[in-house]
């Protein structure tokens, strides 16, 4: 077997497949395909937007670890020590998601985790702005 041999050989699949139609599905298998298709696609957004919730909650917990480790370090002003309290407590909602993520309070905690850590890194920005520090 030489390599024009293998090269022709790579090629007829394409050639007889362009010849061949398409075998007739009766209407069962139509609506079989069609239904596990729709079941995928329903898995596959399921699982994507899990996958945004998680990453929603690990977003809001390092902004709670990086507020909380400035207020163990001693960094945080006077005039940012709420805000940076509020991140905090923004984390540590984020961490409760974890464990009623499926139930409809994880929604909720998320949704709560969020505001908390916008609300605090915003006002540590406001502080910083306004403070100079």
């Amino acid at each position: 077997m030489t390599v024009i041999d293998i090269v022709a050989a790579m090629r007829r699949p394409w050639r007889v497949a362009l010849r061949l139609r398409p075998r007739p599905v009766s209407d069962e298998e139509r609506a079989q395909a069609i239904e596990d298709y729709r079941r995928a696609v329903l898995v596959l957004q399921h699982n994507a937007y899990r996958n945004l919730q998680s990453a929603i909650a690990n977003a809001a917990i390092m902004g709670g670890f990086l507020a909380g480790w400035k207020l163990l370090l001693g960094e945080v002003p006077r005039a940012a020590l709420a805000a940076a309290g509020i991140c905090v407590v923004g984390g540590a909602l984020g961490i409760c998601y974890y464990g009623v993520r499926d139930r409809p309070l994880g929604r909720r905690l998320l949704v709560a985790s969020v505001a908390f850590t916008v609300l605090g890194l915003g006002a540590l920005v406001l502080s910083k702005w306004i403070g100079g520090n």
